[in-house]
């Protein structure tokens, strides 16, 4: 029997105004700096079943079927109601590099996409939901005490454990560990313990830290959130964050520098799947703020004993 091949498409950028993107193993890659530009990635059926997915061509010697790739820009996507398909091939899993705002804001240059997710015509990866998370007015609904009575006793035990209290940004009332307060006076008179962040942006962007500012700057920041009638900011309590020391390699040579050490999970369907590690010399760990993307490496005890026993002098 002969496998017919499956399709991988990358669905490149929509030209941003200077033309520019990044490419990193035949992958395209946005720019921070281009929040107009839409990027997609789409997979293949085959390779759902692959414990990685690499971000190009690949094979899956399992099913002796070969992958194709298809670079095109996303008006090129056709939808005609049961199949979603680019150059002629159809298209079977979306691994989703679109931004939701962008596909909000350009709906007719997604249109086919969109469609296709509605219909169930293809499996897209990450879901549309995880705007809902993305959005960090998400954990000030999971940190309201008003909201105890929609969680399990289990639930709320995690999310105190791992959740910072959080609050959209107002001159209200609300509490704080039970207690009343006045969030304005409260946040204001104590910044060294909190941050201020946009709910619905990403990369560090108009992120603030109240311990690296001072007075003047955290309440002109405070009244600058306030005065927004764009978007909603929120203020976060400030946690403990991991820091180490790690070489770097600088240009007069290697340094041993203090760096804040960030691992973010990987969980699909309840069960970590890998994880994302970054370290950062400043306060913030985005790679778009100062902070880099480095491997990470799970370490036990060696197999079958220590150096000198498998191999005596």
């Amino acid at each position: 029997t002969t496998t017919s091949p499956d399709t991988i498409a990358v669905v490149k950028p929509i030209p941003p105004c200077d033309g520019g993107s990044d490419r990193y193993g035949g992958i395209q890659i946005l720019r921070p700096h281009q929040p107009n530009s839409v990027q997609a990635f789409i997979s293949v059926r085959a390779s759902v079943r692959r414990p990685s997915l690499p971000e190009k061509r690949s094979a899956n010697p399992t099913r002796g079927a070969r992958a194709f790739e298809v670079v095109c820009d996303p008006r090129e996507l056709e939808f005609d109601g049961r199949t979603l398909a680019a150059q002629g091939r159809k298209i079977d899993l979306v691994y989703r590099r679109v931004l939701i705002n962008d596909i909000v804001a350009r709906p007719a240059e997604c249109a086919a996409l969109v469609r296709a997710y509605e219909a169930r015509a293809v499996c897209v990866a990450n879901s549309l939901r995880c705007k809902i998370p993305h959005k960090k007015a998400f954990f000030a609904v999971l940190t309201d005490e008003r909201n105890r009575e929609l969680f399990t006793p289990a639930e709320r035990e995690l999310i105190q454990r791992h959740v910072p209290w959080t609050r959209l940004l107002g001159d209200v009332k609300t509490t704080c560990e039970s207690q009343p307060i006045e969030l304005l006076e409260y946040v204001r008179g104590r910044r060294t313990d909190f941050v201020l962040k946009p709910n619905d942006d990403y990369g560090g962007a108009g992120v603030t830290l109240g311990w690296e500012t001072d007075e003047h700057e955290w309440d002109a920041e405070l009244q600058r959130a306030l005065a927004d009638r764009e978007r909603a900011w929120v203020v976060q309590k400030r946690i403990a964050v991991r820091r180490e020391i790690f070489p770097m390699q600088t240009d007069a040579g290697v340094q041993m520098r203090d760096m804040l050490v960030d691992i973010a999970p990987y969980l699909f369907r309840g069960r970590m799947a890998g994880f994302l590690t970054r370290l950062s010399a400043t306060g913030l760990a985005n790679v778009t703020s100062g902070g880099g993307q480095v491997p990470a490496f799970v370490v036990g005890p060696r197999v079958g004993g220590s150096p000198e026993a498998r191999h005596p002098a």
